[in-house]
């Protein structure tokens, strides 16, 4: 699989020019739930460290926030699971 590095800056115009839609997951109630949102064609999932989450540069750039909500205490999940329920909920829209 090939591998591409670059910094923020260049991610998000290379996302502007190509026209994909940057989903950033957040830790926020105000964000759109995950399962009330129509993914287009082309998106880019960004997922922040299980600590910290997404930089703020990179939740102001993104297109749509979603979150996954949770019961109880627990606040998050660990970054593999939240990613795979989020391009689950992707595939489910091919």
């Amino acid at each position: 699989m090939p591998i591409v590095t670059m910094s923020h800056e260049a991610f998000f115009q290379f996302c502007k020019d190509k026209k994909i839609k940057m989903l950033a997951a957040v830790v926020d109630s105000s964000a759109t739930p995950y399962f009330q949102y129509k993914f287009p064609e082309r998106t880019a999932t960004l997922l922040g460290s299980e600590a910290d989450g997404l930089l703020p540069l990179t939740q102001k750039q993104a297109d749509v926030r979603l979150t996954i909500p949770m019961q109880g205490q627990v606040n998050s999940l660990n970054v593999s699971c939240a990613g795979a329920i989020l391009l689950y909920e992707r595939a489910k829209n091919l």
